[in-house]
């Protein structure tokens, strides 16, 4: 794999990567919080890709911004938006779309307070989805 140049993305990813990894650990024995780390991985690996997007000289702006950091920076639908608006007008692909509605689905930042039960097949159908944004996001920016 290529090496990421800017320090800033590269932070972004790698924390994606590192979330999605110990979300496969947690799955199987507490998928909630696997779930949980793996909707987490894909926030941090969304704003990976929209920071790739950025001007490199205004990456720490976007990054720092209340859009990014604040209620927006947890909403998936809001860093699509961010991308949409930093490319153009160009989406994501087809197939992470479905990912992403998928794990939108069952993921939200207060899933951390709501001690309810998920069934394991949904558990590792959300991980899946997670891997496979995660994974394509690392391709598309390396």
């Amino acid at each position: 794999m290529t090496p990421i140049a800017d320090s800033l993305v590269r932070t972004r990813i790698r924390a994606a990567e590192e979330l999605l990894e110990a979300s496969e650990v947690l799955l199987t024995r507490h998928g909630r919080i696997g779930v949980y780390l793996a909707g987490l991985a894909v926030e941090c690996a969304l704003k990976a890709l929209v920071l790739s997007e950025v001007p490199s000289s205004q990456r720490n702006q976007v990054d720092n911004s209340q859009d990014f950091r604040g209620r927006g920076g947890h909403s998936y639908e809001d860093l699509r938006r961010m991308y949409r608006r930093q490319t153009g007008g160009r989406d994501i692909p087809v197939e992470w779309s479905r990912d992403l509605r998928y794990i939108a689905g069952l993921w939200s930042v207060e899933m951390r307070y709501q001690p309810k039960l998920l069934r394991e097949r949904d558990a590792t159908a959300a991980w899946n989805a997670a891997s496979n944004l995660v994974t394509g996001i690392r391709r598309k920016i390396s």
